[in-house]
């Protein structure tokens, strides 16, 4: 009879299926992603409908969470709030993993002084303080992009530009580690 060692992949699934407040939290996670999905059908009100009599309304029936300065219901606006952080956050992951991936290949698969360029600008990329750099970005393009998600496209940007460098660090060493057997 074989002995098959299990893959490291299925060691951390294991592991991570068996640990009750990981599981919590991707329930939870779950949770929030399809209510910020479903918000157009469950959200009591249109995101921006004002209610100019109930301005800093408190919680009633129908304004679960009360009303803003501008009479906007705050659950709603909740719940579309949850659907731009997802968007933010899956935006800027593809994009984060495209060029980490790609950069990380491409330096571990050729060597030499590509691979010694890019991990050069890798590592330069790496030196930039993200939110500093974030905050000024957006002040100086914030009021240029006529988008009422400027920030949040400025934001995204930031994110990717600053962020792929670990992840071609990481996978420059595998291409490495794979090309040496």
């Amino acid at each position: 009879m074989q002995n098959k060692s299990k893959s490291p992949f299925k060691i951390a699934l294991s592991k991570f299926i068996h640990n009750k407040i990981a599981m919590l939290s991707v329930i939870f996670l779950l949770i929030i992603t399809i209510v910020s999905i479903i918000a157009p059908l469950i959200a009591p009100f249109p995101v921006n409908q004002q209610d100019l009599l109930n301005i800093k309304g408190e919680m009633t029936a129908q304004n679960i969470l009360g009303t803003d300065s501008g009479g906007r219901d705050n659950f709603s606006r909740l719940l579309y709030a949850g659907r731009i952080s997802l968007s933010i956050g899956i935006t800027s992951t593809i994009g984060m993993l495209l060029i980490g991936i790609t950069v990380g290949v491409i330096s571990g698969y050729f060597g030499g002084i590509v691979d010694t360029l890019l991990m050069r600008i890798t590592e330069f990329v790496m030196l930039f303080p993200f939110l500093i750099f974030a905050i000024v970005l957006n002040a100086a393009l914030g009021d240029k992009i006529k988008n009422p998600y400027g920030s949040a496209i400025i934001l995204v940007l930031v994110i990717i530009v600053l962020s792929w460098g670990g992840i071609a660090r990481l996978v420059r060493g595998k291409v490495l580690q794979e090309k040496r057997k």
